[in-house]
């Protein structure tokens, strides 16, 4: 993503990233086209080119801003102050859950970067850079102070894993929502027993 220096540049470039994520949530990749995208943000297909290089550098961009909403997300869900010291059961209750509203939103979104990440290596970053974020804010958490920082990953990577497979059943009926967190949530617990 190149850099808008006007104001006017900027409003463009938000409603660009904004029109991208709302396309590839309802049409997927195959449907993405830049002339779709410039009628849908209400611009020229050449500011698009002024600030972006091509298609995936705006499907990088909407990652980023994704990324960016879920790490202020995660900040203020385990803020200082918001709960009175959390057990290990209780944060990963509030893990299992945030990262099903997350999925909800942008399933279709991460299933898409993820079928691209070998054509686009910058959407990898993008996922690691927010397994690191939770990490490093889970480790701040007096009750996690004594888990391992490998096992918090391993702890974010597998809820991670876990709800694509989530989208999965809930897309085929196989199995209701509320099922498959608790399951997931008996699965975290036992691991930190």
């Amino acid at each position: 993503m190149k850099e808008a220096r006007q104001a006017r540049s900027r409003e463009t470039q938000i409603k660009l990233i904004q029109a991208a994520e709302q396309i590839l949530k309802e049409s997927g990749s195959q449907n993405f086209k830049v002339e779709a995208l410039t009628a849908k943000a209400g611009c020229s297909t050449g500011s698009f080119y002024n600030l972006f290089k091509d298609r995936n550098a705006v499907i990088v961009a909407v990652m980023d801003s994704i990324k960016k909403r879920t790490q202020d997300d995660i900040r203020s869900l385990f803020e200082a102050g918001a709960f009175n010291n959390p057990t290990k059961d209780e944060i990963l209750a509030l893990m299992v859950d945030f990262s099903k509203n997350v999925y909800h939103e942008n399933g279709s979104i991460f299933r898409i970067c993820q079928s691209l990440s070998d054509s686009i290596p910058e959407l990898r970053c993008v996922g690691n850079e927010m397994v690191e974020l939770t990490v490093s804010v889970l480790a701040q958490l007096p009750s996690m102070s004594d888990v391992d920082k490998a096992d918090l990953q391993f702890l974010t990577r597998t809820i991670i894993a876990t709800f694509d497979h989530y989208l999965f059943f809930l897309e085929e009926g196989q199995m209701p929502s509320e099922k498959l967190r608790n399951q997931l949530l008996h699965l975290m617990c036992g691991y930190f027993k």
